[in-house]
């Protein structure tokens, strides 16, 4: 993303960071943070993982795991 001399830059950041879950344990993901046009301060922080990594596989888990909860809660409501 790119911007004119004259904008703030919206890019505010970027790193690592780890997280511990219990279901699947360590995960090392990279951030962006964003600060976000508006009246009042609002943050957009994006979290990733690189595919094929540990990290990427346990994200991948995780995100399958909360669609099957999701879609399960949906069903019996």
């Amino acid at each position: 993303m790119r911007s004119s001399p004259g904008d703030e830059s919206a890019h505010a950041g970027h790193g690592t960071r780890r997280f511990h879950r219990p279901a699947v344990g360590v995960l090392e993901l990279d951030y962006e943070v964003f600060k976000l046009p508006a009246e009042t301060p609002l943050t957009l922080l994006a979290y990733s993982a690189a595919p094929v990594t540990p990290s990427g596989d346990r994200l991948h888990f995780l995100a399958a795991r909360a669609t099957s909860s999701a879609q399960v809660r949906h069903a019996t409501e």
